[in-house]
């Protein structure tokens, strides 16, 4: 069951004769697809990779032969 904005979803269960109620409300601006949707977009999305120098790989320690 998925909560959408301003839905809510309770549950009971009774342990021991002792009746517990949850209740779980969602108030987001985003449905669990959207926010989904929006993860996987955001993992294919690129970035720009640092230029390597010889500068760069003797400040990080690392020899050049």
């Amino acid at each position: 069951m998925f909560l959408f904005e301003n839905d809510f979803r309770a549950s009971t269960k009774t342990i021991r004769g002792v009746r517990y109620i949850t209740v779980s409300f969602y108030g987001g601006d985003k449905d669990i697809f959207q926010k989904v949707g929006g993860l996987i977009k955001s993992d294919f999305s690129t970035t720009k990779i640092a230029e390597i120098t010889k500068d760069s790989l003797v400040d990080d320690g690392i020899a050049i032969a």
